[in-house]
């Protein structure tokens, strides 16, 4: 019975190509003019990936607020370190397509950037 159904449905034969819900998203975000936002908040959820899970679990990224990514290093000697590698990490963020709405990095001492 696949071709017959109630009036006002379709057969698997009528349907429409299915649109990624992420296309969708997306259109919608740019639309709204909240890319920039999107696109840095993408970067603090793929932080692990990006950044690595050595760094990620000792300095989580934990905000973007207009061009820059605020990361929490877990002391002072973290955040030092990181600071010698931001060249290093803004080239990785970068390499993602939504890295480019990260423009500066924000290095603060344990969760205290955290709103």
């Amino acid at each position: 019975m696949r071709g017959k159904m109630k009036q006002g449905f379709t057969t698997d034969r009528h349907r429409q190509p299915h649109v990624p819900l992420g296309n969708i998203l997306e259109k919608l975000v740019r639309s709204l003019g909240l890319s920039r936002a999107y696109n840095g908040w993408m970067v603090v959820n793929r932080w692990a990936e990006i950044a690595g899970p050595q760094i990620a679990r000792r300095a989580p990224a934990i905000r973007f607020e207009y061009d820059t990514l605020f990361i929490a290093a877990a002391d002072a000697s973290w955040r030092q370190t990181l600071s010698l590698q931001e060249d290093d990490l803004l080239k990785k963020i970068h390499s993602y397509p939504f890295g480019a709405a990260v423009k500066r990095l924000r290095f603060v001492t344990g969760r205290k950037g955290i709103r």
